[in-house]
């Protein structure tokens, strides 16, 4: 069981985006142990390291997590005939996102070309996020609105819709006259780089980024 709660915490750690020191940080557990506890192992001695109840409660309450899940993994409880988790965690190549969503209740929608995952953020977490999108070609077309600019395909001016494939068809975006206009020159130059196959166009995707998130399950 060891293994599985330190891949599960460290999944768990990698989805809030936090590194060791932000995590160790926010748990008040130091960046070393909690390494280690991810490792399964105690580095130095070599020994196991099965986290105790107290701290796997540290654990729940720096990464928003189901404390008694953590004591089921971790093997202090028994499994239940029935054990529903609230979230799965999975991989997300942001490459493939077309755009990303955020209500006002922070809950943030990752729309690809078949799916929508979805992930609840704190303030901060959210705040760490919208930086890392706009570094990574993701632009704010509104507001709670990030369209992936290496996935735009076509645009319509003057309706103010943003396709991702050439023919119109499948996801788009609704952006209002006074944005579509300001941004127009940005969209028109994606179209032109997304739709062409020149060397730099395929370098592009030597650069992936992939996020680990909660999807919220339905």
């Amino acid at each position: 069981m060891n293994d599985q709660i330190g891949s599960y915490l460290n999944a768990l750690r990698l989805s809030c985006n936090y590194s060791l020191r932000e995590a160790a940080r926010r748990s008040g557990l130091s960046h070393g142990y909690i390494r280690d506890v991810e490792l399964g192992v105690n580095r130095k001695s070599g020994a196991q390291i099965i986290p105790m109840p107290q701290t796997l409660r540290k654990f729940a309450d720096a990464y928003q997590a189901d404390y008694n899940q953590l004591m089921i993994i971790c093997g202090h409880f028994d499994l239940p005939e029935t054990n529903d988790s609230p979230f799965e965690l999975i991989e997300i190549d942001l490459n493939s996102v077309l755009f990303i969503q955020v209500d006002g209740d922070n809950c943030v929608r990752y729309h690809s070309a078949d799916n929508v995952f979805s992930e609840v953020k704190t303030l901060h977490d959210y705040m760490i996020l919208e930086e890392k999108l706009e570094r990574k070609k993701f632009f704010r077309v509104k507001s709670g609105i990030y369209a992936n600019l290496n996935q735009i395909k076509a645009y319509d001016e003057h309706k103010g819709q943003i396709h991702f494939d050439q023919g119109m068809k499948g996801k788009f975006i609704d952006i209002s006259f006074i944005n579509s206009y300001k941004y127009r020159n940005v969209f028109k130059r994606a179209v032109a780089k997304n739709t062409n196959t020149s060397m730099e166009i395929e370098m592009k995707t030597s650069c992936d980024l992939y996020l680990v998130i909660r999807n919220i399950l339905h």
